[in-house]
């Protein structure tokens, strides 16, 4: 939590980060993404840009991604794109202590790598590129349903595993960064 912290502190204040791509790339296609949500509007093309711009082509703000589309339906933009800047951590570090338990390493090992590799030098580096985070926090979650899907012996745990990797390569895949 005290590694987490600093990424909720422009939350907290109702800021956002506003560092590199951040600002002059991935909160003023999602001011678009939201306005046109909201508007009823199509999302795929806007004519805010360059007399018109193929928005999903250039494919980085996942569009079609369910979370975009509820958070930037519900939320105001900072709060909505703070909360989506800042989800990639938590998920890696679940992901991560997921798969670490599947190896058998102990809890207090699987807390410690967990940590390791949500904050780790790539993904705070990185913090800027908000598509590129969040897919690899999706990496653990892969490895520990493929393991499930090779080594477990359970129909029923094979077939969940598969719907998973089925659900986690298209999460990857909308989110813009594959």
């Amino acid at each position: 939590l005290a590694l987490l912290a600093p990424l909720l502190g422009p939350m907290i204040r109702g800021r956002v980060f506003v560092y590199n791509d951040l600002s002059w790339f991935h909160l003023p296609l999602r001011y678009l993404y939201q306005e046109a949500l909201h508007a009823g509007d199509t999302v795929v093309w806007t004519p805010s840009i360059f007399a018109g711009f193929y928005v999903h082509g250039e494919g980085q703000i996942g569009l079609f991604h369910p979370f975009h589309q509820l958070v930037y339906r519900v939320l105001p933009l900072a709060a909505g794109f703070d909360l989506e800047l800042v989800a990639s951590y938590p998920v890696a570090f679940g992901g991560m202590f997921w798969f670490l338990r599947r190896l058998r390493f102990s809890r207090a090992a699987a807390l410690f790598g967990a940590m390791l590799f949500a904050f780790s030098g790539f993904n705070l580096l990185h913090h800027h590129h908000m598509n590129m985070v969040v897919v690899v926090a999706h990496m653990p979650w892969l490895l520990a349903a493929a393991d499930v899907l090779v080594a477990d012996e359970r129909r029923r745990a094979r077939a969940c595993a598969f719907a998973g990797v089925a659900l986690i390569l298209g999460s990857e895949l909308l989110l813009g960064f594959p």
